[in-house]
């Protein structure tokens, strides 16, 4: 499960007057919930992924007797990506990449489902991704190797961490969701937001300032 996003772009142009653009998937309007279900589909409450070399699916415990020692692995990738450059509704110029950052915070949930079909929580697991690095051109205009551009961490904004807890998960947030009937995967909450980038979307604010600053938290 899905808790927090940001997740925003800026782009600049090479001139003064060739203008600026932002780009905001993490904030409402674009993003259309903050919390979401990281799972395949809309229904099921639980994650299952059945296609692919890298399934997943609900396990069947073994019939030993109980207590039960049992071993469980969670894997995720989240990512996400930017365009090098745009163009400038506004000036009708290429803005170029200049800074991102993208930060993720989920909860993965141990859940077993007994034979009444009552889904137990079992424990949980905090954790999170950040990226924050800005972009320059060593040359106009760059293209997509890494010689055209000069790329800096924000060391502050880049890493990760991660808190286990062997206890059901208490927070508010959480709960809502899991109780939920019908709730949106985080996949269809990230294509919605990067659609509301396109032109005349609203995650998307051009400027005819090349050194416009926009409130990254709107």
């Amino acid at each position: 499960m899905q808790l927090t996003e940001t997740n925003w772009a800026m782009y600049r142009g090479q001139h003064g007057t060739d203008g600026s653009l932002f780009i905001q998937r993490g904030r409402a309007p674009a993003r259309v919930m903050k919390v979401c279900r990281d799972i395949a589909d809309t229904w099921d409450p639980l994650f299952t992924y059945t296609g692919g070399k890298h399934a997943y699916s609900h396990k069947a415990l073994p019939p030993d007797p109980f207590p039960l020692s049992v071993y469980v692995l969670a894997k995720d990738s989240p990512a996400d990506s930017y365009l090098v450059e745009q163009k400038n509704e506004l000036t009708e110029k290429k803005n170029y990449l200049d800074e991102v950052q993208i930060e993720l915070e989920f909860c993965t949930i141990l859940a077993v489902r007994d034979p009444a079909s009552v889904v137990h929580f079992l424990a949980h697991v905090y954790w999170n991704v950040r990226w924050h690095y800005t972009f320059h051109p060593t040359r106009y205009p760059p293209g997509g190797n890494t010689s055209d551009w000069t790329v800096t961490k924000i060391d502050g904004g880049t890493g990760g961490t991660m808190r286990r807890f062997n206890s059901p998960p208490t927070d508010r947030r959480v709960a809502q969701a899991l109780a939920a009937g019908p709730w949106l995967s985080c996949n269809d909450v990230a294509s919605r937001a990067a659609n509301a980038e396109d032109p005349g979307g609203p995650g998307r604010h051009a400027y005819k300032n090349r050194g416009h600053t926009p409130d990254v938290r709107r």
